[in-house]
């Protein structure tokens, strides 16, 4: 196992998730930034950190428009996919708290979710993702109450102006606690040491329980994730012509 020092982009004590996300825009704006494998279809889509970053803007502006504000809590209700991981990165670039458990007794003020879930929300505004390929919308128009995602995110500006969140606030509601960008960061600092990655990895996300780290961990180290998901997860062959084609360094 190599060791953490070996890993060259390290944040200072002022450092966000969306500071990260930037500076990984800045440095890596062409390069991979995730990609998607559905297992149970063959889809594969690829995002370089500048369409990524795209998304992310669009997807803000859209929480802005449906008067999600900085401290306001977003459930993110979705399985293994790209654009969870843009939900993820539009609540962090805007203040917003992750929410990926249910965790929130009190009810979020916007609920993320695939359709089948959308008549179980109990937030105030409800977002309902197709996850079809190429970021079709729905089939069918979705309950009155919910917004279809890929329709309304398309009309969005490309680009988003906040400012820019602090360490000190809150990020994500685990399973326990609510932790600020900084805990976040520290938290995930441990599992790139523990797991000995190294600049520029890049990561095969096959373990959904602690998938929000494996993106952090990915800015941390100024590396890209490979995220494979589907409702049939075939074991061996699949995988391991993903690791070869994809030249992934480790598994998470």
């Amino acid at each position: 196992m190599r060791a953490a020092a070996n890993v060259k982009v390290m944040p200072d004590q002022t450092s966000t998730l969306e500071s990260l996300r930037r500076r990984q825009l800045a440095e890596h704006g062409p390069q991979p930034c995730v990609t998607w494998y559905d297992l149970s279809t063959g889809e594969r889509t690829e995002l370089s950190n500048t369409t990524f970053d795209n998304w992310v803007a669009k997807t803000a502006n859209l929480m802005v428009e449906l008067g999600i504000g900085a401290g306001d809590t977003v459930a993110v209700d979705l399985p293994p996919h790209w654009q969870r991981n843009v939900w993820w990165a539009a609540i962090w670039a805007m203040g917003a708290v992750l929410d990926s458990h249910g965790s929130d007794a009190s009810g979020p003020a916007l609920m993320v979710c695939t359709l089948d879930r959308a008549t179980a929300s109990d937030a105030d505004e409800t977002v309902v993702c197709s996850l079809l390929p190429l970021g079709r919308p729905l089939p069918d128009p979705p309950p009155a109450s919910c917004i279809d995602y890929a329709l309304d995110v398309r009309t969005q500006p490309d680009r988003f102006s906040a400012p820019l969140p602090v360490a000190t606030d809150d990020a994500l509601i685990s399973e326990t606690t609510v932790m600020s960008n900084a805990d976040v960061i520290v938290a995930v600092q441990g599992e790139v040491t523990r797991r000995g990655l190294t600049t520029s990895a890049r990561l095969l996300v096959e373990s959904d329980s602690d998938a929000v780290l494996a993106h952090v961990a990915a800015l941390l180290v100024g590396g890209s994730q490979v995220i494979v998901g589907g409702d049939t997860m075939p074991a061996g062959a699949p995988l391991d012509r993903i690791v070869t084609d994809e030249r992934t360094t480790n598994r998470w």
